[in-house]
């Protein structure tokens, strides 16, 4: 439930200081004692009831702010007591006034129900007990007021309809001003309601915006990583492979140096590539897996491996299609990782098996699988690991893909190390 169709609630006073409510009260007081001795005898039971009539309209008029409900009661009190002991009617309870303001104007839901029904009949009745000498019922109380028989009654029903207007006039500022502060605390409420969603937009956006940044930074890493990683590899077999070359042999020399140069080129072309991907603006509808484009296609990689002297035993089953940019560059990359694994951590005498299984119309979802093998050097252990595979499995898991990895022992002698890379095309 909004704040606009909430109910006013009373005005809360606990904070303000208590020194104006006893001075209002000690002043009613006082005022009371002064008129009450300017015209009494002597101390006589009447005496003492006007004493006790002060001493309730003094506590009345203190508790009217911070305590309205029992400043009500001990109005109320108070005429009761007066009627009962035949109390005079004081010029000190014009100071009650304020309890009518302070019931309506702080009181409770239930406070200000009540003084608006109790007020109003008040000077309806002492009316009437003044005019009667005794205590009316309302019917009789109303009937009095509203038709006096003798023209004796006219000065007490004046007295009754003015003192009926002087009390509501109090109670009716209060409320008015009551629902001016009801309103104004609902738009204070409105407001700052209105800053914390704008505050929280402006969160929601930054966060969005710090995720988006970080994960740009993680996809240069992982770019930055298979491009640099592969490219390095490539090159450093290229140029342990020339070592093995006839003395006698300069072509086959220059060949190995040429490809060691291509490679290197080719890598700095990777590389502006990636660093010129992360210079355009982020497109909000592209997905943020997809990373720069890789330059080539799979064979391509496969190519790259063969210029190490590598063996390589290629095997492709189903029907080839085009890929989708995304998926092409997730295939891309994961064929580059594997293959980097396997030339950094691999046995050059022995061949890289690979393996692409493309879907062959069967039901389900289509799937592309690339696997390669290869036999893990006596050296493997010493080679340190980096973080490719992990963000390989990043890859593959953003599409949808999965990445299992496995080893085995080979059939003649060391260990299979298997990776295979499965990515829906649907």
């Amino acid at each position: 439930m909004t704040s606009a169709h909430r109910a006013p609630q009373p005005v809360h006073r606990s904070a303000h200081p208590v020194l104006p409510d006893v001075v209002g009260g000690l002043l009613v007081a006082v005022l009371g004692a002064v008129e009450i001795l300017s015209y009494s005898a002597g101390v006589d039971t009447r005496f003492l009831a006007n004493v006790a009539v002060v001493l309730g309209s003094a506590a009345a008029c203190g508790l009217s702010r911070r305590a309205p409900g029992l400043a009500l009661l001990a109005l109320l009190a108070t005429g009761l007591f007066q009627v009962v002991t035949g109390a005079d009617l004081l010029l000190t309870q014009l100071a009650l006034l304020v309890v009518a303001y302070g019931t309506s104007r702080h009181g409770s839901t239930l406070v200000l129900w009540l003084s608006g029904i109790a007020l109003p009949f008040a000077p309806v009745f002492a009316f009437s007990y003044l005019a009667t000498g005794s205590i009316p019922s309302l019917s009789d109380a109303l009937r009095i007021l509203l038709s006096p028989r003798s023209g004796q009654l006219v000065g007490p029903a004046l007295i009754g309809f003015g003192s009926l207007a002087f009390f509501l006039l109090p109670w009716f500022l209060g409320l008015v001003l009551r629902g001016r502060e009801s309103t104004r605390r609902s738009q204070e409420e409105e407001r700052a309601a209105l800053r914390a969603r704008d505050r929280a937009r402006d969160e929601e956006a930054r966060a969005t915006e710090i995720a988006r940044l970080r994960s740009g930074q993680a996809r240069l890493a992982r770019d930055v990583h298979d491009v640099v990683g592969h490219s390095l590899a490539v090159i450093l077999a290229q140029a342990e492979s020339a070592q093995y070359l006839a003395d006698d042999d300069p072509e086959a020399t220059k060949r190995a140096l040429a490809n060691v140069a291509g490679s290197a080129r080719q890598s700095l072309r990777d590389v502006r590539a990636v660093l010129g991907a992360t210079g355009t603006p982020a497109d909000a509808s592209a997905p943020v897996h997809t990373g720069a484009l890789p330059a080539g296609s799979l064979q391509t990689l496969i190519d790259d491996v063969r210029s190490t002297g590598v063996q390589v035993e290629d095997l492709e089953s189903g029907t080839p299609r085009d890929l989708t940019v995304e998926h092409h560059t997730v295939a891309f990359r994961a064929l580059q990782e594997m293959l980097t694994n396997a030339l950094r951590h691999g046995r050059r005498d022995r061949p890289v098996g690979i393996r692409r299984d493309w879907p062959d119309g069967s039901a389900g979802v289509p799937r592309l699988s690339i696997t390669v093998t290869n036999l893990v050097a006596p050296d493997a252990e010493r080679v340190p690991g980096g973080r490719g595979i992990e963000g390989l499995r990043h890859r593959l898991d953003a599409v949808g893909g999965r990445l299992a990895v496995h080893t085995a022992p080979a059939q003649d002698d060391g260990t299979a190390f298997t990776a295979t890379a499965s990515l829906p095309l649907g």
